[in-house]
């Protein structure tokens, strides 16, 4: 019969009785010496055993659990390494200023400073005017002035220039382009033109002349 509840305690192996369950401690030199000489069976010892015969464990079984063993503390100085380094991160970033833009060095001279302080400002300052343009364009495309299966294209660009003005229209340019449905050719126009609308915001109201009643 083979033995039991073979375990490593350090450079000792343990095993115990199948019958009676008695612990054994043996060095590897002794198990060695044992295989040898008697077929790796021992007694159980008296009084305290059982006298009965059983076998040692296999070189094959203390391979597998010295190898267990040394996978088991690999394993635990990883997690502890993870941990280890986790807490080290977790430290180093709360301790680093969470970066808000892109890097720029910055001089700690007081001309430096007051010259960047003025920079800030006008910057701000642009930024806070709002981008206004006088230009714009339009696009009129062909198949997009078709009402009730009449073409309207002539009707809706003239229209649409009688609108804006002769004196506002910088160029029209025609165009041509595949419909992206059907895949047919069509054609169109780009309008570019000055805002009316934005020159005559831009231009101040005049002042009433005030009313003189005279009797």
């Amino acid at each position: 019969m083979d033995c039991v509840n073979v375990k490593l305690n350090g450079e000792l192996i343990q095993f115990a009785c199948p019958n009676c369950g008695l612990d054994a401690e043996i060095n590897e030199e002794t198990l060695a010496q044992i295989r040898s000489d008697f077929d790796g069976v021992v007694t159980c010892p008296l009084p305290q055993g059982c006298n009965s015969f059983y076998k040692i464990p296999s070189e094959q079984i203390i391979k597998k659990l010295k190898s267990e063993t040394e996978q088991s503390g690999a394993d635990t100085e990883d997690s502890n390494d993870t941990i280890n380094q986790t807490i080290e991160d977790n430290v180093t970033e709360e301790e680093k200023p969470k970066p808000t833009g892109p890097f720029r060095y910055e001089s700690k001279s007081e001309e430096a400073s007051a010259w960047t302080k003025e920079f800030e400002n006008k910057k701000s300052k642009k930024t806070q005017k709002p981008i206004t343009s006088p230009l714009a364009i339009r696009t009129f495309r062909n198949k997009e002035c078709i009402v009730q299966g009449q073409n309207r294209f002539d009707d809706v660009v003239s229209s649409f220039l009688g609108e804006v003005g002769k004196e506002n229209v910088i160029c029209v340019s025609p165009i041509n382009y595949t419909d992206p449905q059907d895949k047919s050719p069509d054609y169109g126009v780009v309008v570019y033109y000055q805002n009316p609308t934005k020159q005559k915001q831009s231009k101040p109201n005049p002042t009433p002349e005030p009313t003189v009643w005279r009797d």
